[in-house]
């Protein structure tokens, strides 16, 4: 079944969890995407999202002024502002804050988040390099370097209805 996020081809109420992973930056409105999940949750549902972090220091999706492609990867282009990001990226990219206040306005109660590291295991590389990358993207999720992950990933509730 296929359908945009803004309008979600299912009833209200009919699903216990919804995951997003890394949809929500190219949705034409991320507001109304999260609303829409909100309204397919059933109370007491969850909604798992992941999105690109705007503090991470390379931009993840493909770049282009005007027709030129600049390729993806660019150092710091995250960290230009949102307007010009956009213009140049074509997707947007996410703050804890900014990603809490959309959550919040669309009726959803934060229940934990957290950064990730980008992962490896698609590459062709040796298996102890990926054993040593994933102990080390383990270390430092869990430090305060955290905050530059590629991802920023939350679990947002849909509170049980009271009767």
């Amino acid at each position: 079944m296929q359908g945009v996020a803004e309008n979600l081809p299912f009833a209200s109420e009919s699903f216990d969890a919804v995951t997003m992973i890394e949809v929500l930056e190219h949705t034409g409105s991320d507001i109304s995407a999260l609303a829409e999940c909100f309204r397919i949750l059933r109370p007491g549902g969850i909604l798992i999202l992941f999105v690109p972090n705007k503090l991470y220091p390379w931009e993840s999706h493909p770049c282009h002024v005007g027709r030129f492609s600049i390729g993806r990867n660019i150092p710091l282009a995250s960290w230009l502002p949102e307007s010009l990001h956009r213009r140049i990226c074509h997707a947007r990219i996410y703050t804890r804050r900014k990603l809490f206040r959309i959550a919040r306005t669309t009726g959803f109660q934060i229940r934990t988040m957290g950064y990730i590291f980008p992962p490896v295991d698609s590459f062709p590389l040796p298996k102890r390099f990926k054993q040593a990358y994933r102990r080390l993207s383990w270390t430092l999720e869990q430090s305060a370097l955290a905050v530059f992950g590629v991802s920023i990933f939350v679990v947002f509730g849909k509170s049980q209805r009271v009767e």
